[in-house]
């Protein structure tokens, strides 16, 4: 006798799409004894990209593209900052007790330097777009398979930051990053056919 179970948390739209059928349970045709084996169904049938799969790499690629121009802001609002910190420091406070107000001094220090960098607009508001990706990010992966969601926005950061830092004048070995560029294109294409 040979029975097919099915896990709840499996979804396949059309019965052609693995999509979903790599991150949950697969359906199963089992042998009559109850062990469990048996062979996965879809397994032969030819892979192909359902409607839900390219709307989640899409949102992955608009995470990637994201990131990867902000990376590129976050930067050069850095090196504004570090600019900032080169200029000369305030004169140090009168002497007193040394041991306390060198561990307080330097703590006021770390945090002022901190403040100071979130202070900078160059840096903060690419820095809470970044952040706003971020929990797109984490929103994709929770219905999305990671081994897709990772490789595909990851190579898209990559891509996008070597793009934006060009346009916004960094020095960029051009022909590496198109070269970069293309493997990642052809290794995201990879990941989603």
């Amino acid at each position: 006798m040979v029975t097919t179970t099915s896990s709840p948390a499996t979804s396949v739209s059309g019965g052609t799409s693995n999509y979903r059928l790599r991150s949950a349970q697969s359906p199963r045709v089992t042998s009559g004894d109850g062990s469990g084996d048996g062979e996965f169904l879809n397994r032969d049938e030819p892979r192909s990209l359902s409607s839900e799969m390219i709307g989640d790499v899409e949102k992955m690629v608009a995470v990637g593209l994201v990131w990867g121009a902000t990376n590129a802001l976050m930067r050069r609002g850095a090196i504004l900052w570090d600019q900032s910190l080169k200029s000369p420091p305030p004169p140090p406070p009168p002497a007193g007790p040394q041991h306390h107000r060198k561990i307080h001094r330097r703590l006021l220090a770390s945090l002022e330097s901190w403040l100071g960098l979130i202070l900078i607009w160059q840096y903060s508001v690419p820095f809470l777009i970044n952040l706003s990706a971020s929990a797109t990010f984490f929103a994709i992966l929770s219905h999305a398979p990671i081994s897709l969601a990772v490789p595909v926005t990851n190579a898209t950061t990559f891509a996008a930051t070597a793009a934006c830092g060009a346009v916004l004048g960094e020095e960029t070995r051009l022909g590496h990053a198109v070269l970069g560029t293309g493997l990642i294109v052809l290794g995201v294409w990879l990941c989603i056919s």
